[in-house]
């Protein structure tokens, strides 16, 4: 893919979510709390599905929760995010239309 290769062979991001949702990540730079935002373009059809995030960390700090936000959902739940190649793994259960995934690194 080119957008992996301009990358340098890694990207930032990674989301395993059908074509209709997109997604954007954002850093703070105090605290180092990572946003992913993920939004469903598809009206009709709720991504019932998992959607798998996997994001490279910032230098030198570890993930701690991982919690899905969303105003379609109830409550957010905590995540408890795999490392996998150096990088922070979770699942955001479903999609309906808009969510922001918080990663906290562990203190």
């Amino acid at each position: 893919m080119a957008v992996t290769w301009a990358a340098g062979g890694s990207r930032s991001l990674e989301v395993k979510a059908p074509l209709t949702v997109t997604a954007e990540v954002t850093r703070q730079k105090d605290g180092g709390v990572v946003l992913v935002h993920l939004i469903n373009f598809d009206r009709r059809a709720p991504v019932a599905g998992a959607i798998e995030v996997s994001l490279r960390m910032p230098e030198g700090k570890q993930p701690g929760e991982a919690t899905p936000i969303s105003p379609d959902e109830t409550a957010p739940q905590a995540l408890a995010p795999a490392i996998r190649d150096g990088r922070a793994v979770f699942t955001v259960p479903r999609l309906k239309t808009y969510a922001v995934a918080v990663l906290r690194p562990r203190k």
